[in-house]
């Protein structure tokens, strides 16, 4: 049972939002648990790896620019790749609260197989009826 009354639904959803914005606002008492950072020296190969993370980024060779370049990222199977290479079993699992996201609430046909799915459907459709097309009905000019 809630001490506070309110006028109406708006002003309750207000409050709420102020709540969970001083959630993302940084303060003493909320550092949003971030570690302090380690005692003693890095490690060289990771040091070695940061450097020339940083001269690709200084020489404008971007880690996103080239994966979207790489024309093994067309393959539609790579999702699925990846998944097994990382070890990833239930890829709609959320770290975010189920009150503010739940990935299982989407319908059947919003994830990845579904859609592969209805894509190669599509393509099936598409080249059976270009399969059984005997001419190509082309249009005068309207000049």
């Amino acid at each position: 049972m809630s001490l506070v009354n309110y006028e109406s639904d708006e002003e309750k959803e207000a409050q709420d939002f102020e709540k969970e914005e001083s959630l993302w606002v940084p303060s003493k008492t909320n550092n949003w648990e971030i570690p302090s950072s380690p005692e003693g020296n890095a490690d060289s190969l990771l040091e070695k790896k940061i450097e020339q993370f940083l001269a690709l980024k200084r020489n404008n060779v971007h880690f996103h620019a080239r994966l979207v370049d790489n024309e093994n990222f067309l393959n539609p199977q790579l999702l699925d790749t990846l998944q097994e290479y990382a070890g990833i079993s239930e890829p709609t699992a959320s770290m975010m609260p189920s009150a503010s996201w739940t990935p299982h609430a989407l319908p059947s046909e919003a994830y990845a197989k579904s859609l592969r799915a209805a894509q190669d459907d599509l393509i099936k459709k598409r080249e059976q009826s270009q399969r059984n097309r005997t001419e190509i009905a082309f249009q005068k000019s309207s000049s």
